[in-house]
């Protein structure tokens, strides 16, 4: 791009750039981290009997439930997601496939889980079967904060398209030489 085109002003999209050797942990999808830390969570409040989803911690007037750090943590997801795919002039459908794939996943576990529980509950699986690893799969995935995780994905992620598809357009149209000022056909 041209800067004396614009007066001498560097644009945006020229001077600030991610680096081309990005590790894995800064391509994953926020919702990937958030899946992480619900099974890390859920895992711990199983091994301590006394902690639940909606143990409060109370400090004065104001109280905190795990439930209620997950539901912060989901928005801040979306949040930077939303950061994510919004570089002007460049495609960033890699970003959005990726929440396809983790919202892919978040579904195929939530269907386990209610699988597992309707089988438990059927009695057709017996309780305690393979050490309780199927009766933990059918608590930790089939309860309202998975549900909350796989809704609020399934949700991002056409915002993120629309997102993604406005700011490509936008910054291709600045990067266009072959029209007038605004780098717009006319």
């Amino acid at each position: 791009m041209d800067p004396s085109r614009y007066g001498g002003a560097a644009v945006a999209a020229d001077v600030v750039r991610p680096s081309k050797f990005q590790s894995f942990a800064r391509r994953a999808p926020a919702f990937g981290y958030v899946l992480m830390f619900y099974l890390l969570t859920s895992a711990f409040t199983t091994a301590i009997g006394g902690l639940t989803w909606y143990s409060a911690v109370t400090w004065g007037n104001y109280s905190v439930s795990l439930s209620d750090v997950f539901t912060i943590m989901i928005v801040a997801a979306l949040l930077t997601e939303a950061g994510r795919v919004s570089w002007p002039g460049k495609n960033n459908s890699v970003e959005v496939s990726r929440m396809y794939v983790v919202a892919g996943i978040v579904t195929a576990m939530f269907a386990i889980g209610v699988m597992l529980n309707f089988l438990t509950g059927a009695g057709m699986l017996a309780e305690g079967l393979a050490f309780g690893l199927f009766d933990w799969l059918s608590e930790v995935f089939s309860n309202t904060q998975f549900l909350l995780l796989l809704i609020f994905n399934w949700m991002a992620i056409p915002t993120m398209n629309l997102i993604n598809g406005r700011t490509a357009q936008r910054g291709m149209a600045v990067g266009d030489t072959s029209g007038d000022d605004f780098g717009i056909d006319g």
